[in-house]
């Protein structure tokens, strides 16, 4: 709830909840004649999220707990209810889900289309431009796409707005849908938009730090008209709602037994309850011992001296390896980092960039791609950093549950796994060269191939 009140892109879902309400109510008539049917199925859809949140409890994901309990209360609902009275109410169920601030995992991509929108916009008008990744330039200063001006608040609010919108006055599912899916995407275009006429402004007037300093609040009218705009001509295409007329002849929908009711209230207590608690009081796992790190070389290379640079911080990791050499005329920095406890900082995709560059410098490019070393294909995230007119590329290689895994979910669920065996392997590997292109390619490369990261995989371990 903290981030309702303190984060500009989250602070939508203060208004979820009365909206939400105001759509249950607005149901009303379409439930006349429907009377409440418990069902035990529902507890399938309690006990499946209640799984998702012992695992988000042991593994530290704050973000995947906020999922479960709003799952926890859909399947509960389900419950007491039953089916036919759910159906009706599928939209306001859905849009409980607005409830849980997430979407951290969209930015990179929010931030690659609003470049690459408002550098082609600024093509069209005829500003000469230079788009490198994040990286937009002009003549009269550089600009880059920082993750606040990704448009992911944008995109929130217009999937809560175009979801109560279509709930209130459209009847048909494929006319729902083409609405939400329309008003997504003006959120997306405005974003890119909104970064090109700022830009645009900018070096059109020379007035670039006092129209930047309001950038935001500018954001939110120019969004706000889209949406007017969107919904005002969304109404030209509303479905009118068949009035339900109770007649007196009409029969009464059955009363629902007490006894029943209750039954099934206690039958959500338990399921809701049953995972949660099995995982809190789970065997510890055994104590495997501090990883004493190796000592890394550069195998023939010439060695620099290892004072960490500027650009770098490694993070909080259990255990860490370091070398600095000469590769093929560049200087490339070797991290190997063990991680015996999660560190994803709450979220599911934490794990992303724990060894990165330091605040001064900005991300202009992020890419997955697969790098072969010593015969093996193994998945790379690289980034790509500038600060001025200075690049750094960073390779990064994620070694969890015995393999080498991908950023995001593939790592994410096999560190998982290895917290509830209590046998966690999870290592990060990242190599950065102080200069970007196809030759700093070559050089982490060949740093990867000498460094052979496979046979640190586990580290040693020293008995506590």
């Amino acid at each position: 709830m903290t981030l309702w009140w303190h984060s500009g892109t989250y602070s939508y879902c203060v208004l979820i909840l009365p909206i939400a309400a105001f759509l249950f109510w607005e149901a009303r008539g379409r439930l006349a004649s429907l009377s409440p049917a418990p069902v035990r199925s529902g507890g399938g859809l309690i006990l499946l999220w209640g799984l998702a949140w012992g695992l988000g409890l042991v593994a530290g994901v704050a973000e995947l707990v906020q999922f479960a309990i709003v799952g926890v209360m859909q399947g509960c609902i389900l419950t007491l209810l039953g089916w036919r009275i759910c159906r009706r109410l599928l939209i306001p169920l859905a849009y409980l889900w607005l409830l849980v601030p997430t979407g951290a995992f969209l930015l990179p991509g929010l931030q690659s289309i609003t470049a690459a929108i408002a550098a082609g916009l600024l093509t069209l008008a005829g500003i000469p431009s230079f788009h490198d990744g994040l990286l937009i330039e002009v003549s009269s200063g550089h600009y880059l796409v920082e993750a606040g001006c990704a448009g992911l608040n944008f995109v929130l609010a217009a999937l809560a707005l175009g979801l109560a919108f279509a709930e209130l006055f459209y009847r048909r599912w494929p006319r729902r849908l083409l609405f939400l899916v329309l008003m997504i995407a003006l959120a997306v275009a405005g974003n890119g938009l909104r970064v090109f006429l700022l830009i645009a402004i900018a070096h059109w007037t020379g007035e670039a730090t006092a129209l930047l300093d309001d950038h935001v609040l500018y954001g939110w009218i120019g969004f706000s008209a889209l949406i007017l705009a969107a919904m005002s001509l969304g109404l030209r295409f509303q479905q009118a709602r068949p009035v339900v007329v109770s007649s007196p002849s009409s029969p009464a929908p059955p009363p629902v037994r007490l006894r029943e009711w209750a039954g099934a209230s206690l039958f959500c207590v338990v399921l809701a309850a049953l995972v949660p608690l099995a995982f809190q009081i789970r065997p510890a796992a055994p104590e495997t011992g501090r990883i004493r790190p190796p000592v890394l070389s550069c195998d023939g290379q010439p060695s620099l001296p290892l004072d960490p640079p500027a650009w770098a911080e490694a993070g909080s990791v259990d255990a860490r390896a370091e070398s600095r050499c000469l590769v093929a005329g560049a200087r490339v920095h070797l991290t190997l980092a063990w991680l015996q406890r999660p560190l994803r900082q709450g979220k599911l995709f934490g794990l992303e960039d724990r060894l990165s560059a330091g605040t001064a410098w900005q991300r202009l490019k992020r890419e997955t791609t697969m790098v072969t070393i010593g015969g093996q294909a193994i998945p790379v995230l690289a980034l790509t950093w500038g600060l001025g007119s200075q690049r750094r590329l960073d390779w990064s290689l994620r070694w969890a549950g015995g393999a080498w895994r991908a950023a995001g979910l593939a790592t994410m669920g096999a560190d998982l796994f290895a917290d509830l065996t209590g046998r966690r392997d999870a290592m990060l590997v990242t190599v950065s060269v102080d200069e970007a292109g196809e030759a700093a390619q070559n050089a982490l490369r060949m740093a990867l191939e000498q460094a052979a990261p496979e046979q640190w995989v586990g580290g040693d371990r020293v008995t506590p």
